[in-house]
């Protein structure tokens, strides 16, 4: 009956954004959480975390993410440069040994 428990629990958020909609509450400064009923945070299947502190949290994830693809996004611009030098290199290194085994082979008449 997981479905039963999937849709209670999406109830229950629902609920609980339309009751934070209508009003402010007044926070606890011990806690840090909003003080009331005490049905303030639930539990569904996957956790017990409240949907403002999930939403939190995913925020801080998010904009941790961004600045990590900030990042990431600098670092293969610069891979992507070492590596096109390093492949010209290599390839010049090559293009100078095959001028050198063809001038030792057959000498500078061929040319």
């Amino acid at each position: 009956m997981a479905r039963g428990k999937v849709a209670e629990c999406i109830r229950k958020r629902a609920m609980q954004r339309k009751s934070a909609e209508a009003g402010p509450k007044s926070w606890s400064s011990s806690s840090g959480a909003p003080s009331g009923s005490g049905n303030d945070t639930f539990e569904c299947a996957g956790g017990g975390a409240s949907p403002a502190h999930s939403k939190s949290w995913a925020s801080a994830f998010l904009s941790a993410l961004l600045r990590w693809r900030r990042l990431v996004n600098v670092l293969a611009v610069l891979w992507e440069q070492v590596v096109y030098h390093m492949m010209w290199l290599v390839e010049s290194v090559v293009l100078v040994g095959r001028l050198c085994f063809f001038l030792m082979r057959f000498g500078f008449k061929q040319l």
